[in-house]
């Protein structure tokens, strides 16, 4: 009896794993920039960020070399990975300080958006009390790095991926001029 208890608790908790988020319907709003924020000044190397809005999430931008200039395109430098990776231990620390409860971290995997290799990777976590599905991607381009974090609330929109490129494909190009110019 035991046996069968604890094999109806695991098919519970495998069922619960793996019902998907629930979803609001497909969305095709608009996304509200609020501004930008300089790090540079206090702290160099790690540039400006840029903050996005709209009823179904937020979107921060970040532009930064850390004190490089000659990041290789893509995912393929060196110190990529180390550096993504760094990105993922401040996600757990915020965990760890009591700003995000429950955190699950999907498979960190490479996508192409727009022509652009991207590392991502997917996580559900509660902030406030609220449940969120945030992703975040990084990339190199014209010697700095490119890092989104999308936030979204749920229910997220059934077309999620294609709101993600849509953001993606239609924003990053007005951040990219040459490097030069966006030192600040």
């Amino acid at each position: 009896m035991k046996r069968i208890l604890l094999l109806a608790g695991a098919l519970l908790l495998a069922a619960c794993a793996a019902t998907p988020q629930p979803t609001r319907g497909e969305w095709s709003g608009s996304w509200d920039y609020l501004g930008a924020h300089n790090y540079e000044t206090q702290y160099p190397g790690l540039g400006v960020s840029h903050r996005f809005q709209s009823d179904i999430g937020w979107v921060d931008v970040y532009i930064y070399g850390l004190n490089r200039s000659d990041w290789a395109d893509g995912v393929r430098d060196p110190q990529f990975s180390q550096h993504f990776d760094s990105a993922l231990r401040e996600i757990r620390m915020a965990e760890r300080a009591g700003r995000y409860q429950d955190l699950k971290l999907g498979k960190v995997e490479d996508v192409e958006i727009g022509g652009k290799t991207y590392r991502h990777v997917a996580m559900r976590l509660l902030t406030k009390g609220k449940p969120i599905e945030s992703h975040l991607y990084l990339t190199a381009d014209n010697g700095e790095l490119l890092k989104f974090r999308m936030s979204f609330f749920a229910p997220v929109p059934s077309n999620l991926d294609a709101v993600i490129r849509a953001f993606v494909e239609r924003h990053v190009p007005k951040w990219l001029p040459p490097a030069p110019e966006r030192r600040v």
